[in-house]
């Protein structure tokens, strides 16, 4: 072009990829975490068309985390439940929630309490604050890994009985309950076989728990073949599960039980079968069951 200043050097600025998380974790504290992963390069950055976005990674879904205090009082050992990332945030600084259900015998978060946090993503880091929950106030710093499923960070605690609380988390997240897990019950004199279809929904319902659809076959029991999952008494939270069947039982009898899942979720590890009601009602030993 006439006129133009030879040497001169067209300088792309590099495109910032921003990774957004938010979260809805119930029970006081570290439940927040989830967060984007961001970058900035000196390097030129990859073209994106206009009115484009790159694909974003996503932290959503069902948390176990857990505590180890460095300083003041001891929280609770683990805290779990649902974080959610609003992909209608933008960059810079997506606002994230948090709810979960934290687990304390004893001191300033006694029982199950849900807790909101809230925050701003910033790069890989994500800084989340709790409301008062009996006066105190839960501080969280966390960063996810490059895949989104494990998360690294320290917390604190202003106000209340625990005030100066403080140490470190670490967390992953658990993969959605999905399939027909099969397996037979051990540690009874009555051998169950146990077939479960189960759907795990794909939000939490406010008190960072999942609930289910689904239903169970079940061979070796007299009293019923098959039962329907009772959704708002069958729940995951982190790696905490409970399912209740309701069965075809004249006296009303539910096939209950508790136990826990795998982060990849493709096994239910069961501690604790029972039959509430009826002529079969009693404990039917423990079962393993896979995908």
């Amino acid at each position: 072009m006439r006129g133009a200043v030879a040497g001169t050097e067209v300088k792309r600025s590099s495109i910032e990829v921003m990774r957004r998380f938010s979260v809805p974790m119930a029970a006081v504290l570290g439940a927040g975490i989830l967060l984007g992963c961001g970058s900035k390069s000196s390097a030129p950055g990859p073209y994106v068309p206009p009115g484009t976005n790159p694909p974003n990674p996503t932290a959503t879904g069902n948390w176990q985390i857990t505590f180890t205090p460095t300083s003041g009082a001891t929280l609770f050992p683990t805290l779990s439940g649902y974080l959610k990332d609003d992909e209608s945030d933008t960059p810079p600084s997506p606002f994230t929630t948090a709810e979960m259900t934290a687990y304390a015998s004893s001191g300033c978060f006694v029982g199950r309490n849900s807790i909101f946090l809230y925050g701003n993503i910033n790069g890989a880091d994500l800084p989340m604050n709790s409301s008062s929950v009996n006066g105190q106030f839960l501080s969280i710093d966390a960063t996810l890994d490059a895949t989104s499923s494990n998360l690294t960070g320290t917390y604190k605690v202003n106000g209340g009985c625990a005030n100066g609380a403080a140490g470190t988390m670490t967390g992953f997240r658990v993969s959605t309950i999905s399939g027909t897990y099969t397996g037979s019950t051990q540690g009874a004199s009555t051998a169950l076989n146990l077939q479960l279809s189960l759907q795990q929904n794909s939000f939490g319902n406010g008190n960072g728990y999942f609930e289910f659809s689904g239903s169970a076959s079940v061979t070796g029991i007299s009293c019923f073949g098959s039962g329907t999952i009772v959704p708002a008494s069958s729940l995951v939270t982190g790696t905490s599960l409970q399912l209740t069947f309701s069965t075809s039982d004249p006296s009303g009898a539910q096939l209950v039980m508790t136990g826990t899942v795998n982060a990849a979720a493709n096994t239910l590890t069961i501690s604790g079968i029972q039959v509430t009601a009826g002529s079969c009602s009693g404990t039917y030993g423990t079962a393993s069951l896979k995908l």
